[in-house]
């Protein structure tokens, strides 16, 4: 038997995709009364094409793109990375608005990678988009894209609606990625979960019972954060940041890169190479 070398996590998400996804596609449409107070990114469209479209409909994507992005950016970006992807929810709106940028795309899940190259077959084949298997290895975003040349020319990185899952060790090895390969000025935003916030304390409370027999392992499962860690974080990762509320439960933010050098020296300084980890 062949051993499955995929982390609980990828699996998570690659069982989303296979199995989860084509049940909600034949379930019932679901009417407005249907969802919880918390389920604030839920829609109820009566169809949906690609994994993911369940989490919000096209108004919710573009009041992301015009809080978050499209305010601090001085210029269309020439190059951008996504981190978490999924099946591009919000890399077509944004390749929409900006359509002469190359993209890095970067996901946990092969499943989802595969479903980027079924809808952006255009993109891929003239390498306007690249597609790339997130692993275990700290520093391997930061090889991709030192190796492709951009270090340092990265216009903007961004995540939405898929750090709320990420343990915080991992958001901020990503924070210290952006500031690595981000251009002085750079954009990095995202969105997190607010561990203090009503709503998203009305989903903990929903969650817990199934969270606690997880006995710990990694799953779907927010992780939650705070205000004060991020305003703690991220100044020390050499950024200057504003924070969002697009959607009532989550913190967004974004954040421009000052000081290039901040992270690498806060890692050193805790006697830390992230970038050079094995």
């Amino acid at each position: 038997m062949t051993q499955d070398k995929r982390s609980v996590y990828s699996r998570t998400w690659d069982n989303y995709v296979t199995k989860s996804f084509p049940d909600i596609q034949n379930a019932p449409a679901r009417k407005p009364g249907d969802l919880r107070e918390w389920q604030v990114l839920n829609t109820t469209d009566d169809h949906y094409t690609w994994p993911g479209d369940e989490w919000g409909d096209a108004d919710a994507v573009a009041r992301i793109l015009d809080t978050c992005v499209a305010p601090y950016l001085v210029a269309p970006p020439a190059h951008a990375v996504e981190i978490a992807s999924g099946s591009g929810r919000m890399t077509r709106p944004f390749l929409d608005r900006f359509p002469n940028a190359q993209i890095g795309c970067f996901d946990i899940s092969q499943a989802f990678l595969d479903q980027m190259h079924l809808r952006f077959p255009d993109e891929i084949a003239s390498g306007q988009m690249t597609t790339h298997l997130l692993n275990d290895k700290p520093g391997f975003m930061y090889e991709v894209i030192e190796t492709a040349g951009l270090h340092g020319r990265i216009d903007c990185l961004f995540s939405y609606d898929a750090m709320v899952h990420v343990e915080l060790h991992t958001v901020l090895i990503y924070i210290a990625t952006a500031a690595a390969v981000l251009k002085p000025g750079g954009l990095l935003s995202m969105s997190v979960a607010d561990g203090a916030n009503p709503l998203a304390f009305q989903k903990m409370l929903c969650n817990a019972p199934s969270v606690f027999r997880l006995g710990g392992k990694a799953g779907p499962q927010f992780q939650f954060m705070s205000h004060d860690i991020l305003e703690y974080m991220l100044p020390r990762m050499g950024f200057a940041f504003d924070l969002h509320d697009c959607n009532g439960r989550d913190i967004f933010f974004s954040a421009r890169l000052e000081d290039p050098g901040a992270a690498r020296r806060a890692f050193r300084d805790a006697g830390s190479n992230w970038w050079l980890a094995p």
